[in-house]
Formats: C-alpha cells, sequence, structure tokens
C-alpha cells in the first residue's frame, strides 16, 4: 500500500483532483518500474496496480467543508455515475487531537502528525519534554521500513518548507531510513532558532547558486550545439544547392 499524504493550511475545494493526479503518476510509475522488471506484464489479468492511502492533512482553523469525494467535482455525476471514477480520501485535522493523545497512539501516522505541528526549536524541546522515553526507538522498531521511507518523505517535505538546504535534509531524513530516529533534530538544540535556521537558510542559498551556475553552464553548452547543428545544416544546404547548381551548368551550360 500507498500513502499519499498532502498538506493543506487552508480549505482547498479542487484537493481530490491534485490527489488524483498523483495517483495516476504513482501508479504510471509502478507500471514503468514493473515493466522494465517483465517486459508486457501491465499487460496481462495477472497485473494489477498497488491500493493508495489518500490523506489531507490540514492545519487549518476554519472548518474544513471541501467534499471527500472526487465525483462532487464533475459536473452532472448524478447522471454520468456510470463513467465517473470516484474515490474518497482521508482528512485528518491537526487540532482535533492533542500532543498526548498523539503520543499515546503510539503510530506512525500519529508520530508523523505531531512532526507536522512543529514550527521552532522551542516547539521541538516542548515536545520532546512529552515524549516518554524510548517513543522514538519504540516508533523505528514496528514501523516497517517502507512506511519509514514515506515517514522520511514527509518529514522532508516540511523541512523544505521551512528553508532547510536538501544537504541537511538528506542527513536528518537518512537517519530515519536508517532507524537511529534521534538524529531527526539533533541540532535544534545547538542554539536559538533564528541562527540555526539562517545557517541552513544560508547553506541553501549556497547550494541554489551553485546549481544556478551549473543550469547556466549547461544552457550554455546547449546553445552551442544547436549553433554548431544550425551551422552544419547550413553548410550542407550550401553544398547541395552548389551541386545542383554544378548539374544545371553542365545540362545546359554556362549562365
Amino acid at each position: 500500500m500507498v500513502a499519499l499524504i498532502k498538506h493543506k493550511s487552508s480549505v482547498d475545494y479542487n484537493v481530490s483532483m491534485q490527489l488524483l493526479r498523483y495517483m495516476v503518476f504513482i501508479w504510471e510509475d509502478y507500471e514503468k518500474d514493473q515493466e522494465k522488471l517483465h517486459e508486457g506484464i501491465s499487460k496481462t489479468v495477472e497485473f494489477k496496480y498497488p491500493p493508495i492511502l489518500p490523506i489531507v492533512y490540514y492545519e487549518g482553523r476554519s472548518e474544513w467543508n471541501a467534499s471527500k469525494e472526487f465525483k462532487n467535482r464533475i459536473f452532472l455525476n448524478d447522471v454520468f455515475s456510470e463513467f465517473v471514477p470516484d474515490y474518497r480520501y482521508k482528512l485528518i485535522r491537526l487540532r482535533d487531537y492533542t500532543n498526548r493523545e498523539l503520543i499515546d497512539r503510539k503510530d506512525e501516522i500519529s508520530f508523523v502528525m505531531l512532526l507536522d505541528r512543529l514550527r521552532n526549536s522551542n516547539e521541538f524541546k516542548k515536545l520532546k519534554a512529552e515524549l516518554p522515553e524510548g517513543y522514538l526507538d519504540q516508533i523505528s522498531e514496528m514501523t516497517a521500513d517502507d512506511v519509514l521511507t514515506i515517514i522520511a518523505t514527509v518529514v522532508a517535505t516540511m523541512l523544505r518548507k521551512r528553508n532547510i538546504s536538501e544537504e541537511r535534509i538528506a542527513e536528518l531524513t537518512e537517519g530515519i531510513k536508517n532507524r537511529p530516529m534521534g538524529v531527526l533534530f539533533e541540532d535544534w538544540d545547538s542554539g536559538p532558532d533564528e541562527e540555526l535556521m539562517e545557517k541552513w537558510k544560508n547553506i541553501g542559498l549556497e547550494e541554489g547558486r551553485k546549481e544556478g551556475r551549473k543550469e547556466g553552464r549547461e544552457e550554455e553548452r546547449r546553445n552551442t550545439e544547436a549553433e554548431r547543428k544550425n551551422t552544419e545544416a547550413e553548410r550542407r544546404r550550401a553544398e547541395k544547392a552548389e551541386a545542383e547548381l554544378a548539374r544545371y551548368k553542365e545540362k545546359f551550360g554556362e549562365i
């Protein structure tokens, strides 16, 4: 099973369409991967796509009044119900649960919901004080590898919203996938949140500049290659025209 998680801070009436697009992308990627292993397998009767659990994490304070059924985004869906694809997504309102309620559930989704509430190092310190001893180790041990990967992906998404560099995100999330989950926020106690975020932001900006210079060089190479091809094409056209003129002269004499 694949867990597809979408974060929303305000009501989005088109989220069901967004999720459907992501679901199709996931299924297409799965099909391509399976075709690489077994060519033609997707055309067999035995081939099945993996189930996807679409989840919307809602952080807003106003009531979520968007329909959770995709069919309600389709005009005349009651008339054409037989031909309209449909599914429901699961809505999780973070404000409906206290930290203690989520901690007591001791499951992976609740853990992700706890992380999603964090906005700075002070909030993490408060959360860490609430966690019972061995909580993170228990979550790591009870969670399957593929679910840990999903948690790492969710955490990476949340960290990107906080302007943390991709390099730092990779270090933090690798700790989740390799199970020593305590590494996740080990640096958050190292200084004021603003200083830490600024340090990570500067790293991210430098990485962005490096990537920009790399893309610039790549663009220059592509332009040079295109110019070379255009020059070569012009040369071939000129040679062809000269050959045609020579044949014309040979047949009809000098002009």
